[in-house]
Formats: structure tokens, C-alpha cells, sequence
């Protein structure tokens, strides 16, 4: 409900219409999808933990949080919202192509509204969530742009771009740290790809801005240390 709401500055009545009776149709469906599909919460701890663990094993403990609870909220088992609403691939790509006009127009609350319901409807499509991700961190919502970049790097580990942008959220949220693994990443998964070499020089020159801001963020919490002795 509140997803279709989001919707009704920007679409025409009869297509909400159309859109609000396929979720109302199909809430039994989905409420099994869902019963199916979704994992009680102590097996989506296990597998967030087990995820992050293996993938994350040198981040601190907060960030390795914030990796798990993105985790969680996304993960939603083999199938999707699509596919038991009976959304065709067509109307899937329709929606895609309002969010993407809506995005490279400037029109990002409304590109974000379109992505995530892109998102509810096939959360497994990495696309969908960059640009829901995308729409968020030009809007400056970097903390849930963020987490969104997340869901899309677990989707698509080792494409550099996502990890990029996921940097610079960091970087504007002062986690140094999550920052230039980022930018670790990027550099690693651009080797020997001649179209990333843009980014890669970008992602050091990041790298280094992030070691100094770390390195002085470290300094500054021992002279703080010290002043409260």
C-alpha cells in the first residue's frame, strides 16, 4: 500500500488503478510466496552471518553489522514478487524504462518511487536495485543508498561499479574503513579490464583522501583520549 501510494503523484489513475487491484488480487498468493520462500529468522541470522564472515573477514565489527542486517532485510529466498503477481518480463521493462527516463532527467524521487517498486517486484535483479540505490544517493540518502548498494554487490559480487558508488557513500558518512575496502574492491575486480581503467584511477585517488582521513581520525581520538585522562 504505501509502495502504491508513493506512486500516485507520477502515474495516471487508470494504470495505479491497475497496479493497486494486481497486489490486492494477489495478496493470498503473495502471503503464500512469502510463507514458501522467506526462511525463519534464525536461518537468515546463520546465512547472513556465514555471508559476511567469508566475505567481509576483515571489517570491523559495525560494519560487518550493517552487512548483515542488509542481508537480512533483502534476502528472499529462490522466486520473486513477480513472478506470483503474474508481472510479465514486458511490464517489468515498461517500469524500467519510466524509472531510467525519470533518473537521467533529474527526476530522482520519482526514479526512486519507480525502483523500488521495480525492487518489491524482482528483488533479485541487480539492475532494479542499482538504480533504486542510485535515485537514493543523488537524493543524499546515503545511509539507505548504502545498504541498497550492498544488496546489489551481494547480487553482483565482483562488478566494480557498485562497489564505487557504495565507497562514496562511505566516504560521506565518515566510514573510513568500509570506504577503502570499497575501494579495494574496486580495484581488484577492474583488473586487466581496459573500459575500468577511469574508475580505477578515480578509486585511488579516493583511497588515498580515505587513509588520511582515517589516519586522522585515529589521531584525533587519542588526543581526545588523553585530554580526558
Amino acid at each position: 500500500d504505501k509502495m502504491v501510494k508513493n506512486l500516485e503523484p507520477i502515474v495516471e489513475p487508470e494504470e495505479l488503478k491497475v497496479i493497486k487491484d494486481c497486489c490486492m488480487q494477489s495478496k493470498d498468493k503473495l502471503q503464500n510466496y512469502l510463507d514458501k520462500f522467506c526462511p525463519p529468522e534464525e536461518q537468515l541470522e546463520e546465512k547472513a552471518e556465514e555471508y559476511v564472515e567469508s566475505s567481509f573477514p576483515d571489517l570491523d565489527d559495525e560494519s560487518k553489522k550493517r552487512m548483515k542486517n542488509a542481508f537480512i532485510r533483502d534476502y528472499q529466498g529462490n522466486g520473486t514478487v513477480a513472478e506470483v503477481m503474474g508481472i510479465s518480463e514486458e511490464s517489468l521493462n515498461t517500469a524500467y524504462t519510466l524509472a531510467h527516463n525519470s533518473y537521467v532527467s533529474g527526476k530522482y524521487p520519482e526514479a526512486k518511487n519507480y525502483f523500488q517498486l521495480l525492487v518489491f517486484w524482482h528483488d533479485k535483479n541487480p539492475i532494479f536495485r542499482f538504480g533504486y540505490a542510485a535515485a537514493l544517493h543523488m537524493m543524499k540518502d546515503y545511509k539507505l543508498a548504502l545498504d541498497q548498494y550492498l544488496a546489489c554487490i551481494s547480487l553482483d559480487f565482483k562488478n566494480p561499479i557498485p562497489w564505487f558508488h557504495l565507497a562514496d557513500c562511505s566516504i560521506h558518512l565518515k566510514d573510513w574503513k568500509l570506504a577503502i575496502y570499497a575501494l579495494n574492491a574496486v580495484i581488484e575486480f577492474s583488473k586487466d579490464k581496459d573500459d575500468f581503467n577511469e574508475i580505477v584511477n578515480k578509486a585511488k585517488l579516493l583511497k588515498d583522501v580515505a587513509q588520511k582521513e582515517s589516519e586522522q581520525f585515529k589521531m584525533d581520538l587519542k588526543e581526545s583520549a588523553s585530554v580526558n585522562e
